[in-house]
């Protein structure tokens, strides 16, 4: 569990653009699940942009964004 996670922290450092300045924001690999969802925007309140194309993240993970108050854009493609 603990390199899964690790593994896809590493692939969103290195596969996200660098943000506008103030802005966060975070592409997950396509092979994250819920659980790595959750994982991965624990604690990150100013979460302004979030994609979560082609990955595996299903309708129950989408519950997990609901605390993300400052989330303006989400790629669901």
């Amino acid at each position: 569990m603990r390199k899964t996670v690790l593994a896809v922290l590493l692939a969103v450092i290195v596969l996200a653009p660098a943000p506008a300045w103030g802005q966060e924001t975070l592409r997950l690999p396509g092979d994250t699940t819920d659980e790595q969802l959750a994982e991965a925007v624990k604690g990150l309140t100013k979460l302004e942009d979030l994609s979560l194309t082609d990955t595996k993240v299903t309708d129950a993970g989408l519950v997990l964004l609901k605390g993300l108050t400052n989330l303006t854009g989400l790629g669901l493609g």
